[in-house]
């Protein structure tokens, strides 16, 4: 299933997902060369350009990995994920409005 251009994931394959990539970073961090500049530590800071899935969120906070900085940013991308599907819906609305004038 998509909605505006992301796959949206069910909580539990993404917790699965997300535990299996931090746990087992050592069995599989030689597979492609840019796992190299990857740190499980630090794979959710306050870098990440979208905001953490709520699953995700969930481990990390059980692994004492999520901190208030990194919250702060996840609610700001959140709110403005939500502006954007907001005006992306005004933006279809208009288009509509607009055909069925013509």
């Amino acid at each position: 299933m998509a909605a505006s251009g992301l796959l949206i994931f069910a909580g539990d394959i993404v917790h699965a997902v997300f535990k299996a990539l931090k746990d087992h970073f050592d069995e599989y961090k030689s597979a492609h060369p840019l796992m190299k500049t990857w740190d499980p530590k630090t794979s959710v800071d306050t870098l990440v350009p979208a905001p953490v899935h709520p699953a995700a969120l969930e481990y990390c906070r059980k692994k004492g990995l999520w901190t208030p900085d990194i919250h702060t940013r996840n609610e700001e991308l959140a709110k403005l994920i939500g502006k954007a599907k907001r005006n992306q819906s005004s933006w279809r609305r208009r288009q509509i409005c607009h055909i069925t004038l013509i």
